[in-house]
């Protein structure tokens, strides 16, 4: 990957880092980092991608569906998760569901590992944010920007 992609690609690097931070800290995801990707991605789009429509269509496929995953997860899926994963759309565009499989993956096994530690079974939470940024720093040499 050149270089200048992995440059364009830093400040969602850094914003889900500070995302998976707060998330374990705090369990919740502050409002301003998913507003600043939506605009960069916005803008990352129109300037260099230029695949704009293709973003919001996926933006819009992601809400609907974790959306959905929020109203019936009672609690066990934030809407600071699903903020983050609709604001990454804008960046990803279509890649945003690789993004998305990888980081619940990540989650599922992260979840195991936690609740066989603990010993609380299914009634073990997690923070997703965490696989969320693992899964972007992995995929980097997979599907880049």
């Amino acid at each position: 990957m050149p270089p200048a992609h992995i440059l364009l690609m830093l400040p969602i690097i850094i914003l889900s880092g500070y995302a998976a931070a707060t998330d374990l800290k705090r369990r919740e995801i502050d409002h301003w980092v998913p507003l600043t990707v939506a605009v960069y991605g916005t803008l990352y789009q129109l300037l260099y991608a230029h695949r704009l429509p293709e973003a919001l269509i996926c933006t819009a496929a992601v809400f609907a569906v974790l959306f959905a995953v929020f109203a019936v997860s009672n609690g066990g899926f934030g809407g600071g998760d699903v903020k983050l994963l609709t604001s990454l759309a804008l960046f990803y565009g279509s890649n945003i569901f690789v993004v998305v499989f990888a980081s619940c993956i990540i989650g599922a096994i992260y979840g195991v590992i936690r609740a066989i530690v603990t010993r609380r079974g299914l009634k073990t939470e997690s923070p997703f944010a965490p696989a969320v940024f693992l899964s972007i720093v992995a995929m980097i040499p997979l599907i880049g920007v």
